[in-house]
């Protein structure tokens, strides 16, 4: 289940806790690097270095 504009992954833990599988999305790599810290079994590793480029 992706969560879009996830910030600290508040939301995406509840979820994982909850058995859903979520892949937490963020602009900020401070905000996902913080998520990445209550990583679970529910909320596989990410690519850090993924980037999203702007129009």
């Amino acid at each position: 289940m992706p969560d879009l504009a996830c910030g600290r992954g508040r939301h995406a833990r509840v979820l994982a806790d909850e058995g859903f599988d979520v892949t937490g999305i963020d602009l900020s790599g401070n905000s996902i690097n913080y998520a990445l810290q209550y990583e679970n079994d529910h909320m596989p590793k990410t690519d850090r270095n993924a980037t999203l480029k702007r129009k």
